[in-house]
């Protein structure tokens, strides 16, 4: 995938794209973060990526040898599978099977049983109702979700819309008025996170939030390792991706699933059942940045059952 931080963070996307493309690569997998609702648009930034790309052909930095021959093969496969040409009938039988009420049913499903818990100290999950509760995501992006989850939550009667107050952290301070005035309001401080570094901002709440007895909890959106960057945390919950687009049953959305069953699940709609798919090894920050160590925080396979009272 182009977006993932190894290729993201070390080279230009249409530099990255070209090299691929040079080296036989046939499909550029997830090259742009697409996301589209009534607040967020990304679609654009396809166009600007082909722009981009079309230019580097026209300069002769992107060989059309090399696409020609991509071009081929996935046409070779499409034949191969008898999906190169559909025909009305599995066009009827794909419109039939896909995107029902059944699979958006089971997707949720299958989403929940994969919600890991790693820490949940003096019971902070599931978080009661009653409760009034900050949750603080990382972008804009996640918003929607956010909303949705709330929502879907107030329906099935297990939170108490009035008592939750949302923000987006992506460029706010500790010491934002309106974010300590939510705060001193909360009983607990909800942290979605999905970046594998310490947010200095996110560290002085957090203790804020101990220092008047309110419990912290996370909820890790993306790669696990975070859980390791905020060990002071009071429950860890795991998702594993904060990307895709999904409806629900009744065709609500788009939301991004995993978030969204990761605040529901934290609301006690399931109780989280998964293990760990990797080592989590503990680390060491130092001047904003973050070091792997050789000893593992939480183990493969690891995953807790301490749930309610």
């Amino acid at each position: 995938a182009m977006v993932m931080d190894a290729i993201d963070e070390h080279f230009d996307p249409t530099d990255a794209a070209m090299m691929a493309i040079n080296a036989d690569v046939d499909i550029l997998l997830c090259p742009v973060d697409l996301y589209k609702d009534e607040e967020v648009n990304t679609l654009a930034d396809m166009d600007k990526y082909m722009e981009r790309l079309l230019a580097r052909v026209g300069a002769g930095d992107i060989s059309v040898e090399e696409l020609d021959n991509s071009v081929y093969r996935i046409l070779k496969l499409k034949k191969e599978r008898d999906i190169h040409a559909p025909t009305e009938e599995q066009i009827s039988e794909a419109a039939e099977a896909v995107g029902t009420s059944a699979d958006h049913k089971r997707e949720w499903e299958i989403a929940q049983a994969g919600m890991t818990l790693l820490k949940n100290e003096n019971h902070a999950l599931p978080i009661d109702k009653e409760q009034a509760a900050l949750i603080l995501y990382p972008v804009e992006k996640r918003g929607p979700s956010v909303k949705y989850a709330v929502s879907r939550l107030e329906k099935e009667k297990l939170l108490d819309a009035s008592k939750v107050t949302t923000m987006c952290y992506a460029d706010l301070k500790a010491d934002d008025a309106k974010l300590q005035k939510a705060l001193a309001k909360a009983d607990k401080l909800v942290v979605l996170s999905q970046s594998t570094s310490r947010n200095k901002e996110i560290v002085k709440l957090i203790a804020q939030a101990h220092k008047s007895d309110k419990q912290a909890v996370l909820l890790s959106l993306n790669l696990p390792y975070d859980a390791a960057c905020y060990e002071e945390m009071d429950a860890v919950l795991c998702a594993y991706q904060p990307y895709g687009s999904a409806h629900d049953e009744e065709g609500n959305g788009p939301f991004n699933l995993n978030v969204a069953v990761a605040i529901c699940t934290a609301y006690n709609q399931s109780v989280p059942s998964g293990v760990l798919p990797v080592n989590v090894p503990k680390v060491e920050v130092k001047d904003g940045k973050v070091t792997f160590l050789d000893e593992y925080l939480y183990e493969r396979g690891f995953g807790l059952e301490i749930w309610g009272d």
